[in-house]
């Protein structure tokens, strides 16, 4: 199995790296957080004041299919159902609109389509876990996974105009 270390390397991606594992990933622009907070909203204006189209996010996900556990994935897609909302109260328009679109939001880069499996996402709470019955809603849903920090993320990046690479793999396996 490759882990995201070896994914990142094969790339040779230049952009930002946000790490919400704890990786500590030796490489220029790499960024680790223990959660999204304060500090990722921060890093996100300085990323787009600097021009960058492109972010890397890395993040811990559960699998709700079995076998799709151990494996680092790609995220496609994501359903959003976390309440806590980084773009909730007044918008500055200077950061980036009201409305925004979230089509196309995830990089999707051919190489790792080939490398990866895909990820849809549900985002959740971060002091939700999910029972039995509420994993089989999520994967009639369309969820292969869920998890905390990768979507406001993205969410926040979408509203400053970059796009996400997101990258997700369960806390069991290897960075």
């Amino acid at each position: 199995m490759k882990t995201i270390s070896d994914l990142l390397n094969e790339l040779n991606y230049s952009c930002p790296i946000i790490d919400f594992t704890g990786s500590a990933l030796n490489r220029k622009n790499y960024y680790g957080f223990d959660w999204f907070d304060r500090k990722v909203i921060e890093l996100t204006d300085q990323l787009s004041e600097e021009g960058h189209k492109t972010v890397i996010v890395i993040d811990y996900a559960v699998s709700l299919l079995k076998d799709n556990e151990d494996t680092v994935k790609l995220v496609k897609d994501h359903i959003n159902l976390n309440p806590h909302n980084p773009l909730l109260g007044p918008n500055d328009e200077s950061k980036g609109p009201r409305f925004f679109s979230l089509n196309n939001l995830y990089e999707d880069p051919p190489a790792l389509q080939e490398l990866c499996q895909a990820s849809v996402l549900a985002g959740l709470c971060p002091i939700v876990e999910p029972n039995f019955q509420e994993k089989q809603i999520l994967i009639q849903a369309g969820a292969t996974d869920y998890s905390y920090d990768l979507l406001p993320t993205a969410l926040l990046l979408a509203h400053r105009g970059i796009k996400a690479l997101g990258l997700v793999q369960s806390p069991s396996s290897e960075i």
